[in-house]
């Protein structure tokens, strides 16, 4: 039996095992987590038909497989948004959905995590101090604490800059829905001139991104209750009227985003103590489930 003792032949099929084995050793170790992650989860998205119930107990499987199976962080993390927010859409989860936000941070909450991670982590911080806000309004617990968002608008700062999508379209909807948070959990805590500061730069953050007429009202709306804490009631009204005559405008008399503008200024009012002026905002409203 001749054996082939071609040493160009050998060499060059050297060299084709060796680019293979790099190839191979470069690809796997970022192909292998997305092959493992469908084979533990398999379809990611809930079924189109699913209740609001069912589609937590959905995403709750899923992040629980993916801690069980170790499934990487930023898997998890996403998993554990998804359980948290799918929860915090109704009002009557609100306790199941500040655990689940609890739950994620704990996730997200390690040295080296990445900056998708600490996004995930920040977003859940914001949503879990609107909880608290709600709640403040319905004179069912004490205000948030505006450093929760604070804090986590420094983490969305530095996970953005990391992932280098700074000032992109989700980058900046994420910093205006975040000043919003830092003014409105002052406000809650009767802290109008530090409210100011924040909203002034959402506003303007807003203006600069020509986002919907919805986002621009409801951030007057915030300003207007700024404005009312600060004494300067007369200038807090027109901006509110300015904010619902910009909805009507854009979406038709009586809304959901008029609709929202009201609720939203009334029950901040009423929630400040300022009763008369709140309850007069309520009664224009058409629909008072949003209540």
């Amino acid at each position: 039996m001749q054996t082939n003792t071609n040493p160009k032949l050998m060499m060059v099929l050297l060299v084709v095992a060796m680019v293979c084995g790099t190839f191979f050793s470069i690809i796997w170790p970022i192909v292998w987590p997305a092959i493992h992650s469908n084979l533990v989860l398999g379809s990611r998205q809930p079924p189109a038909e699913a209740t609001g119930e069912e589609r937590a107990e959905f995403y709750r499987v899923g992040m629980q497989k993916a801690i069980d199976n170790n499934l990487g962080a930023d898997t998890v993390a996403r998993l554990a948004s998804n359980y948290a927010d799918s929860l915090g859409f109704d009002r009557r989860n609100y306790p199941a959905a500040k655990k689940a936000y609890a739950k994620l941070n704990e996730l997200c909450n390690f040295k080296g995590s990445s900056g998708l991670v600490r996004t995930y982590q920040a977003d859940s911080q914001i949503a879990n101090g609107y909880i608290d806000h709600y709640n403040y309004l319905l004179n069912r617990s004490k205000p948030p604490d505006p450093q929760i968002a604070l804090d986590a608008q420094k983490h969305q700062i530095e996970a953005a800059r990391e992932l280098g999508y700074t000032n992109d379209v989700n980058d900046v909807q994420r910093q205006e829905r975040t000043l919003e948070a830092i003014a409105t959990f002052y406000c809650d805590n009767g802290k109008y001139a530090e409210a100011l500061k924040y909203i002034d730069q959402a506003i303007d953050v807003i203006e600069k991104s020509k986002a919907a007429s919805v986002n621009h009202a409801l951030a007057l709306v915030i300003k207007a209750r700024v404005l009312s804490g600060l004494g300067k009631t007369d200038e807090a009204d027109k901006l509110f009227k300015d904010a619902v005559k910009s909805t009507d405008t854009a979406y038709g008399g009586g809304s959901d985003a008029s609709e929202w503008c009201l609720h939203t200024y009334s029950a901040a009012l009423i929630a400040d103590g300022q009763l008369e002026r709140g309850n007069k905002i309520r009664q224009q409203q058409d629909d008072l489930t949003v209540w």
